[in-house]
């Protein structure tokens, strides 16, 4: 299932996805637009063994836009390593928001 979560209502939402074993996996784009980075790519090759294919993510019961499949996406722990790697601040925001359910609607 993919939601939009709002950490506040300056942020820019996060589209994550939830799996069939109940893990959160965020849009690497996403974090990047937090951080106000341009893309995500560079993310992606400083931390390369930490990006998930969207395809490796989703059930393989039907079949997916390639948009969504080739998605990179990054799990919970490797978000957080991601953002605090850049803002120290905002993973502690971002961490307690998590931990304590905190999050406005979006969308």
């Amino acid at each position: 299932m993919c939601f939009q979560l709002a950490l506040s209502p300056d942020a820019p939402p996060l589209g994550l996805l939830v799996d069939a074993d109940n893990l959160l996996y965020f849009y690497i784009v996403d974090i990047a637009s937090l951080l106000v980075r341009k893309n995500g790519r560079m993310f992606a090759k400083r931390f390369p063994y930490d990006i998930i294919f969207g395809n490796n993510v989703l059930p393989p019961t039907q079949r997916y836009p390639k948009q969504t499949a080739c998605a990179h996406m990054v799990t919970r722990n490797a978000a957080l390593r991601i953002i605090r790697r850049e803002h120290f601040k905002l993973a502690e925001k971002f961490s307690n928001a998590l931990d304590t359910g905190y999050s406005l609607c979006a969308g």
